[in-house]
């Protein structure tokens, strides 16, 4: 196997580790099967969610308690929750 490296925030890298121990797998397994999922798209999105690991698809919906109106720049919000988050 080949060894790549990446550069991730502390804090994801924290969660990462917290997520991959309770799901009893290894962050390089999780990522190498979230890559190995996008890389066999075809479009389809029925398909590809067939192709993305359990570890990643747990995290499906995990936003879905954030209550945003309609219009609503979801950009924005996020921009905006991680400048409150980072102190910026």
């Amino acid at each position: 196997m080949a060894k790549l490296t990446l550069n991730i925030e502390p804090e994801t890298i924290e969660t990462a580790k917290k997520f991959a121990k309770q799901k009893h797998t290894s962050i390089s397994k999780m990522v190498q099967s979230y890559l190995k999922g996008i890389s066999q798209e075809d479009g389809s999105k029925t398909k590809a969610n067939k192709n993305i690991a359990p570890e990643v698809m747990a995290l499906t919906g995990i936003l879905k308690d954030v209550n945003l109106p309609e219009d609503s720049d979801y950009r924005q919000a996020y921009r905006e929750h991680l400048e409150k988050k980072h102190g910026l």
